[in-house]
């Protein structure tokens, strides 16, 4: 029989993000809380990018949405703020990312196991 989770999102430490950016000497971090996730299946989490937080172009092995919650994030070329959803196949290379000057905070969601992130053309993990 299926199971129900229920997860308070407080009680959920944030993780400090594995690839800090350090421009002009000032250090940028992304932040990430995974809420909710079934194994196999979607995993939900909340992201907080620091400002001008940059994150290169790569892909993922699940689909993937991004709902901005505040800020603006520009992806490639294109900038994009509160409200927007932005869904990316799995396998499909995009980016890079970068935060606005006030930061952004969104909501991730994998439609299962993302294995890691990668760089585009490429099997490795980064």
């Amino acid at each position: 029989m299926g199971q129900v989770k229920i997860v308070d999102e407080t009680k959920i430490p944030w993780t400090l993000g594995t690839h800090p950016i350090a421009k002009d000497g000032v250090l940028r971090n992304s932040h990430t809380r995974f809420i909710a996730s079934h194994n196999p299946g979607p995993r939900m989490g909340r992201v907080v990018y620091d400002p001008f937080y940059r994150s290169e172009a790569h892909w993922h092995a699940a689909n993937e949405i991004i709902y901005i919650l505040r800020g603006e994030i520009t992806v490639g070329e294109t900038t994009h703020g509160t409200g927007t959803a932005i869904t990316i196949e799995a396998k499909t290379p995009y980016g890079p990312l970068v935060a606005g000057p006030e930061g952004a905070e969104f909501i991730l969601i994998f439609d299962g196991d993302a294995k890691g992130s990668y760089k585009p053309g490429s099997e490795e993990r980064s």
